[in-house]
């Protein structure tokens, strides 16, 4: 038998180790530039981070969608939750979001901030909407009430993750910024009607999501926060329709329960312009069912982003959403329910109590279970 010639011997001893470290090597991904990017945003601040439209998440946990242009609206009210909407939203990198442009507009026209009658809101009306379309095709050029609020309110950049942006904020700065990112949306607490903004809906082709908050709720929250507490005087009297609350929220409780009635369309009613635009959310299902999030995310047709799931809470923690039984005393309940009516309270699935006793009772929620058929419309 011939023997191999050490030449051999030695070529074979090279071409097995080189063999198996290719073979080892294979066993991993090739390492992708645009996931990377993504693999640092994920972990770290969004504010920074000017995301490329097809990234995509290497661990294989969520994927950017494939990234149809999608332009939604949340229409709500002060104290409804909307800002914890807006953020689950904007926390997604392919989301560009302009926080609350009616506030914007209220403070150049030196209006009274937290004034959010009917009457208020006429006054901006017409700006506000060609205002909401130019964010929508990222044309700032026109707006310079945008960079004062942006540049002095820092709240407004925060809610939408935008905090790295150069300073001072210009058109030249975030303009790239907004065309980088292919969604859009807008969270508008001034704007009473969205039959309003039909145009705006159909030339932009929106999502609407009409977010609706029990008015007793609503009311809790807004006196917490404007410390606009009932007169102790007014308790003095055993007798509820005597009771009044203080002068403003009672004004604010009227207006809400009538936005609220303005907005609801039933299934049977959506008009043509709105089919497949409109969903309604209550703030309450948000915060006790888990796959909520989800469903908006489904609405808008956008896949939610691993970053944005490790927002949401966890459900067990406590129902934040009817803590307000806790801190509204039943005169204060009663007023509301009065001056909304029964039937504003059955239309969105809200019980309303009759005395001290249901109002404490947490064993029983005053929030119906969710109809699909009756919450949403597509």
């Amino acid at each position: 038998m011939r023997r191999p010639s050490m030449l051999r011997i030695l070529f074979g001893l090279t071409l097995v180790p080189f063999l198996f470290s290719l073979r080892f090597l294979a066993s991993f991904p090739l390492w992708d530039p645009r996931q990377a990017e993504l693999s640092s945003y994920e972990s770290g601040p969004t504010e920074n981070f000017i995301p490329t439209v097809n990234a995509a998440k290497s661990t294989g946990r969520d994927e950017a969608s494939a990234v149809a242009r999608v332009n939604v609206l949340i229409q709500s009210r002060f104290r409804t939750g909307s800002t914890l909407i807006e953020r689950y939203f904007t926390k997604d990198a392919n989301f560009f979001g302009v926080h609350e442009p009616g506030l914007m507009l209220q403070r150049d026209f030196g209006l009274r901030l937290m004034d959010d009658s009917r009457g208020t809101l006429e006054t901006i009306r017409e700006k506000l909407l060609v205002f909401m379309h130019d964010i929508y095709h990222c044309n700032f050029s026109s707006h310079d009430y945008l960079f004062a609020s942006l540049n002095r309110n820092e709240f407004h950049l925060t809610r939408t993750y935008l905090t790295g942006l150069e300073r001072p904020v210009t058109d030249d700065v975030i303009r790239p910024v907004c065309n980088a990112r292919p969604n859009k949306i807008i969270k508008v607490c001034r704007m009473f009607s969205i039959f309003e903004s039909e145009q705006l809906i159909r030339r932009n082709n929106v999502k609407v999501i009409f977010l609706v908050r029990d008015p007793r709720a609503m009311i809790a929250s807004r006196m917490a926060f404007t410390n606009s507490n009932t007169p102790e005087k007014m308790f003095d009297s055993d007798k509820y329709e005597q009771f009044r609350l203080e002068r403003r929220t009672e004004r604010i409780a009227t207006d809400y329960c009538q936005w609220l009635r303005e907005n609801y369309i039933a299934p049977s009613n959506v008009p043509d312009w709105l089919k497949g635009r409109y969903l309604m959310v209550r703030y309450e299902d948000v915060e006790s069912q888990p796959d909520a999030v989800n469903r908006l995310y489904d609405f808008v047709g956008v896949r939610m982003r691993f970053a944005v799931s490790r927002l949401i809470p966890r459900i067990d923690v406590g129902n934040n959403a009817e803590r307000w039984r806790q801190n509204m005393r039943i005169e204060e309940v009663m007023r509301v329910q009065e001056l909304c009516g029964r039937s504003t309270f059955d239309k969105f699935g809200y019980k309303t109590v009759g005395g001290l006793a249901e109002l404490l009772d947490n064993t029983t929620s005053l929030v119906s279970g969710p109809s699909e058929e009756k919450f949403s419309h597509r």
